[in-house]
Order: C-alpha cells, then structure tokens, then sequence
C-alpha cells in the first residue's frame, strides 16, 4: 500500500506517514488505531518488537523487543 493510500485511508497526512516511517516522529494513540485499523491489523500488532527500558538513574528509552509478551 502507498504512503498516499493509506494517509487517505487513515485520515493522516502523507507526510506523517513518511516521518513515522522513517522514525522521525512517534505516533499518537489515536493515529496508531487508525494506521492500524487502515492497516487491516491491531494496534499491538503493530507494536511487536518494541519495548521501553525504564531508567533507574537515568532516563529510560526506547530498545528493540523480542516480541514477547511480558
């Protein structure tokens, strides 16, 4: 599917969807349910291998998951 077909779809612009692509920009909660509904998928499948380091004394962030469920 296109950039453009599917910022139709989600109702996003074809230019938020390039800069999420590209890791540019974080989705909001109601973009990702309308990417994922466009998408024909559920937004935890669309989280699948991302997961969040808290930091104890420093500030947490973002690493790649295995895909597991916690």
């Amino acid at each position: 599917m296109s950039q453009d077909e599917l910022s139709v779809r989600a109702s996003v612009h074809r230019t938020e969807i390039s800069q999420l692509e590209r890791g540019l920009r974080v989705a909001r909660i109601d973009t990702l349910i309308k990417l994922a509904a466009s998408l024909e998928a559920t937004p935890a499948e669309l989280l699948v291998g991302l997961a969040w380091e808290p930091g104890e004394q420093k500030r947490g962030s973002f690493r790649a998951g295995d895909g597991a469920e916690p």
